[in-house]
């Protein structure tokens, strides 16, 4: 991934924001007011006690006028952390899209300068996070039965909250639900909660796909998909013996399982 992004989206527009500046995404978040009516700042939210301010990305942009979005705006459908330009803020969007593993850099949103325009500098800068090619340990989270699992971000080729489906023959043996596309390419889809011996939700609320080629090129179909977070190799510990996890992990004092395309499909 040469020039990484994660796509999100606007009430009337989509835009890229580069992956470097990127700390955290996540679905949801508890904003609250900011002590000081600020027209550019739509609240404050608690981030690993830490309070950070909330900038709605459309008024950033000036696609909505200052002071249009406030914190108890529940039409929100997504927030990325940000940092750059030693500044650190919460973006509130309209819905966070798909992973864009090689976007043209003139398409990212520059958000050095706009974050500057408004917000002081902080004392300590946020250190950027590690870049793709020194050991990234950075995984996306997704919910399968009320259980975190994560599948790590550089064998992430898109995320989508919509897959159209179609069901396949059972087979014994097959751990294959039914087939999809995805850009013209028709890709198998495995159903995480029954690969992992939960029972089967009536719809899956968002979809996974998978990159590579071969049997690691797939669609896993999972209940929610949450966000980023930073997972560090050393703190890796073994799967159970005869499960389809690759590795268990910790994050926020619970139990991630970390999942493969090769793992889930049954490869060795």
């Amino acid at each position: 991934m040469t020039n990484p992004g994660f796509a999100v989206a606007t009430a009337t527009r989509s835009h890229i924001l580069p992956l470097d500046v990127i700390v955290q995404l996540s679905d949801t978040l508890a904003v609250g007011p900011a002590p000081e009516p600020i027209p550019s700042i739509a609240g404050l939210a608690l981030y690993h006690d830490e309070m950070l301010p909330v900038v709605s990305l459309d008024v950033l942009l000036g696609e909505s006028e200052q002071g249009m979005r406030g914190w108890e705006d529940r039409e929100w459908g997504g927030f990325a952390v940000v940092a750059a330009a030693g500044r650190r803020c919460v973006l509130a969007v309209d819905r966070i899209g798909i992973l864009v593993r090689d976007a043209y850099p003139g398409t990212m949103l520059e958000l050095g300068p706009l974050l500057a325009a408004i917000l002081p500098e902080v004392e300590t800068p946020a250190p950027p996070p590690p870049a793709p090619d020194t050991g990234w340990p950075r995984y996306l989270l997704t919910d399968v039965a009320g259980n975190l699992c994560g599948f790590r971000l550089d064998a992430v080729d898109r995320v989508q909250d919509e897959c159209r489906i179609v069901r396949a023959p059972h087979r014994p043996g097959s751990v294959v639900s039914g087939i999809g596309t995805v850009d013209g390419r028709v890709l198998p889809v495995l159903d995480a909660r029954t690969l992992l011996g939960f029972p089967t939700a009536r719809r899956a609320g968002g979809f996974v796909v998978t990159a590579g080629s071969g049997a690691e090129h797939l669609i896993v179909a999972v209940d929610r998909v949450l966000g980023l977070r930073k997972i560090y190799e050393e703190s890796l510990a073994p799967p159970p013996d005869g499960s389809r996890i690759g590795a268990v992990a910790a994050c926020d004092g619970r139990a991630v399982w970390l999942l493969t395309a090769s793992g889930l499909a049954g490869a060795p």
